[in-house]
């Protein structure tokens, strides 16, 4: 088994204890040890493990992984090619670089990444503000109503994400911009990703994402380049078709309109903001909404009239 793991028994003796006491430590709660019977593909007696409520079953303990960072702790040798070890090191490098590739990415966000505090169901709803008004958050977080559990944006919620994520203040934008407004809306509720952890400190409002298995820490969340990348790709798709059939029209071509979609955390209900205007949150009926109006209804059809007798005629002897 210290081959396996990549341990160099003959010049690290002292490791040896240490993969024993491995081997004998109980498995995590919810781990059971099993197996393989004359049905299975591979044959019968390897061992498995399984974890009891989910079903999951693989070929190594679940606290491996663990191990082997504390044993690359204490050897000093090159990993044999092929080991545990080694692999657990390849897999450690290749995870530095696509960290490092990623903060490159959203080097250029500025600023903290805006912060989201839920109030409970049935609190008061944040005022809504109008285009372009900026509402300051309390004690550097934004508050969230939630709504049968799940949080509300608000406004100014999303337009702090909008300008973290560098489309600007929201009375500026233009109807591409506001198109990709749902980015900014995913982005604000993206969950941290597995193997991830938000660490957050109430004394100085300064918040970091922690990758565990790296030890390493950033203040910007692990999905913020995948966004960013995402924003930069849809809004040069749809300039690139407004430029392509306004050349072809001869006239300036927008799709679009100036209108945002945002919930009311009470009710769930729909409104709008229109932000090429100061107008205040239409809460009116929904264009897709609207009623047609019934056509007058049409008299029954009546019967031709019968067709007139004809007229006796003089005639002569």
């Amino acid at each position: 088994f210290c081959i396996y793991l990549g341990v160099d028994v003959g010049a690290e003796p002292h490791l040896i204890t240490e993969v024993d006491d491995f081997l004998k430590r109980p498995l995590p709660q919810g781990w059971t040890v099993n197996q393989t019977d004359a049905e299975c593909e591979y044959g019968a007696g390897y061992t498995y493990y399984m974890h009891t409520a989910t079903g999951n079953t693989q070929w190594t303990r679940p606290d491996e992984d663990d191990f082997l960072q504390y044993l690359a702790s204490k050897t000093k040798r090159t990993p044999a090619a092929g080991s545990r070890l080694f692999f657990a090191a390849l897999r450690d490098r290749n995870r530095r670089e696509r960290w490092a590739a990623l903060e490159e990415q959203v080097d250029h966000l500025g600023g903290a990444r805006p912060l989201l505090r839920a109030l409970p169901e049935g609190s008061a709803e944040p005022a809504v503000p109008l285009p372009g008004e900026k509402l300051a958050p309390e004690g550097g977080a934004f508050h969230v109503v939630l709504h049968g559990q799940f949080p509300v944006l608000n406004p100014a919620v999303v337009e702090a994400f909008a300008s973290y994520f560098g489309l600007a203040a929201l009375a500026r934008f233009g109807v591409a911009e506001l198109r990709q407004l749902w980015i900014a809306k995913v982005a604000a509720l993206c969950p941290v990703p597995a193997g991830w952890e938000f660490k957050f400190d109430e004394t100085s409002m300064a918040a970091v994402f922690v990758d565990q298995s790296a030890g390493s820490a950033s203040r910007h969340h692990p999905m913020d380049a995948f966004f960013a990348g995402l924003l930069e790709r849809m809004l040069s798709r749809q300039r690139g078709i407004e430029a392509s059939e306004s050349q072809r029209s001869g006239s300036q071509v927008t799709f679009g309109s100036q209108v945002a979609f945002f919930l009311d955390s009470k009710q769930g209900k729909p409104y709008w903001l229109q932000y090429a205007s100061s107008a205040a949150p239409w809460v009116g009926t929904l264009p897709w909404e609207k009623k047609a109006v019934p056509a007058p209804a049409k008299s029954p059809a009546r019967p031709p009239p019968p067709p007139a007798e004809p007229k006796p005629t003089a005639t002569t002897a």
